[in-house]
């Protein structure tokens, strides 16, 4: 009896979060622009011209421009002429990148695969193909790619050999669980090599080799290709969405892409709350992320799985949190707003005290070095700024 009143609680719990959050302080374009987001919303809210550029500002910066125009189209809104055109730009734009990127993919591959090197796609371009299975849908701005730890040196090589450059690696690359490549040409994207998703000082303990031996085989374009499970899936897009928190950078769209997952593949949830056991700093990233999913864009998560994934102490800090995050999902934090909110998360998951001190030592390396990019672009020459504003534009 008590174990039922328990688990009724909690679901209680879970939907009065829900509806706060819904609730929250959103300013009319915010909430315009979550309802476009969420799948099957409601018909075009009325804005005014103002507000419509607003909105399309909006959803270019949180990069799901795409997303807004189709819901546009499936619901016959009224948009002004000029907040169409602007989205079917950017969609127009992000369908011809996401073609480029993935004939570059196979190429990509063949040399990885030539090296011995097991390779899973991850991120934007797994998800624009095969949760989307529309790559305008889903914009992305390199080829994600993630391999075993041990397979480093041998991916390295093959990458270089097919031409991609990069800078000296260091400790912060390692570090990071991550090297980026370019193509000195700048005619492809990226790519960026994953032996990790989480970084320091976010590390989450996930087990990545097991994720590569549990990936599905798919294609591209007739390529064979990896891609983690829908349950690994969800494990990465909370990473991600964590590391995005810290960042305070745009993470609307990772809930939108749980929803897809959770929508369109069979999910193993057993798995998911497995990873919590497995690792458990990855308990309240996990929920954290599938509440927002849940709340924000209508993904179906069981209730069970919250139950699961119940924190061991703080249940008001956690409803607090949850509700905060979704509030707060279209705002910029402060750097030490964010080192509240992961402090709390780490809290939660009852990590060790050392944490804290890491957590704020990145803060202001962070924002150290921020101040230093923005000294040395107020001091560097005029000819030499617009020269780097075109090599970022190209």
């Amino acid at each position: 009896m008590t174990a039922l009143l328990r688990q009724e609680n909690d679901a209680w719990s879970l939907r009065s979060a829900h509806a706060a959050a819904r609730r929250g302080p959103l300013t009319t374009v915010e909430a315009a622009l979550l309802d476009f987001v969420r799948p099957g919303g409601t018909l075009a809210p009325a804005l005014t011209g103002p507000e419509w550029e607003r909105v399309v500002a909006l959803a270019v910066r949180e990069q799901v421009s795409p997303l807004v125009l189709a819901a546009l189209r499936e619901r016959h809104g009224a948009a002004p002429a000029s907040a169409l055109t602007a989205l079917e730009q950017v969609s127009l734009r992000t369908a011809a990148h996401g073609a480029a990127a993935y004939a570059q993919l196979t190429a990509v591959l063949q040399c990885l695969r030539a090296a011995g090197v097991a390779a899973a796609l991850i991120k934007g371009a797994a998800l624009a193909r095969f949760a989307y299975g529309d790559s305008a849908l889903r914009p992305f701005n390199d080829l994600d790619l993630l391999i075993s730890r041990r397979d480093y040196p041998a991916a390295d090589r093959a990458v270089r050999e097919a031409g991609y450059v990069t800078l000296q690696v260091g400790r912060r690359s390692l570090g990071a669980g991550e090297q980026v490549y370019w193509d000195p040409s700048w005619r492809h994207v990226p790519i960026d090599l994953h032996w990790r998703f989480d970084a320091d000082p976010l590390r989450l303990g996930l087990d990545y080799d097991a994720m590569l031996r549990r990936a599905c085989a798919g294609t591209i374009d007739a390529e064979p290709v990896l891609v983690l499970s829908p349950a690994d899936t969800l494990v990465a897009l909370s990473a991600h969405f964590v590391k995005h928190l810290w960042g305070s950078r745009p993470r609307l769209r990772y809930l939108r892409d749980m929803a897809e997952v959770v929508r369109r593949h069979r999910v193993d949830w057993g798995a998911v709350a497995s990873a919590a056991v497995e690792a458990p700093r990855a308990r309240s990233p996990l929920r954290l992320a599938l509440a927002a999913a849940a709340c924000l864009t209508d993904a179906s998560v069981p209730a069970e799985v919250f139950r699961a994934l119940a924190p061991s102490r703080g249940t008001r800090v956690d409803r607090y949190l949850r509700g905060l995050v979704c509030r707060r999902i279209l705002r910029r934090d402060t750097p030490f707003a964010a080192l509240i909110q992961v402090a709390a998360v780490r809290w939660l998951d009852r990590d060790v005290w050392d944490v804290y001190p890491r957590l704020t030592a990145a803060v202001l390396d962070t924002q150290g070095r921020r101040v230093f990019s923005r000294l040395r672009r107020h001091r560097r020459p005029r000819g030499r700024q617009a020269a780097s504003s075109a090599r970022r534009t190209a």
